[in-house]
């Protein structure tokens, strides 16, 4: 008992490191398991913050090295031009462009210099906000609703409840006069 209780902790800990170590999005998935099967909270605390601070860091930041180094984006271009040869040379010079205004400083205020990727970084930031405010209301509307369907619920089954009452105290007082 004591050697099973040990082995899952140990399993569990290389466990959550690996689903933690990883881009997962199904780490709270894991989260959600390891809580079902008891994992000690240090335990599961200790093998995401390695995983996380550690290790998923620095395979993201290799990650990302090797994938913007000059030699390796030359090379995707050099293939996406050859399976597109209408882009020839014309991606290369749209990527050196933009990497000219990304290093350079940003002594511009106007919009004339902005590179393409900051308009569409900016696009996809008013976009995600955007969104979050339509849902702010339509969350806020939908409770309202239903506080709204509640009380007129709770008003019907009042009087409802009341006129039962009265049918019933009618009906025993026509009894009682009857008798």
């Amino acid at each position: 008992c004591i050697r099973d209780r040990y082995q899952r902790r140990v399993r569990g800990f290389f466990g959550i490191l690996i689903f933690a170590s990883i881009p997962n999005p199904l780490f709270d998935l894991a989260g959600l398991v390891c809580g079902h099967f008891l994992i000690p909270f240090m335990t599961f605390f200790g093998a995401t913050l390695i995983g996380k601070a550690v290790i998923k860091v620095h395979l993201q930041m290799i990650f990302v090295i090797i994938l913007f180094h000059k030699e390796t984006i030359d090379k995707v271009v050099h293939y996406v031009e050859q399976l597109l040869p209408s882009l020839k040379g014309g991606l290369h010079s749209l990527l050196e462009t933009e990497r000219k205004k990304l290093h350079e400083p940003h002594h511009h205020t106007h919009g004339e210099n902005k590179s393409v990727f900051s308009y569409v970084w900016n696009l996809l930031i008013f976009v995600m906000v955007g969104y979050f405010v339509v849902s702010l209301i339509d969350s806020s509307v939908q409770n309202y609703l239903s506080s709204q369907q509640q009380k007129v619920h709770e008003n019907e089954s009042s009087e409802k409840k009341k006129k039962q009452k009265k049918n019933k105290t009618g009906k025993l007082q026509a009894a009682h006069q009857s008798s």
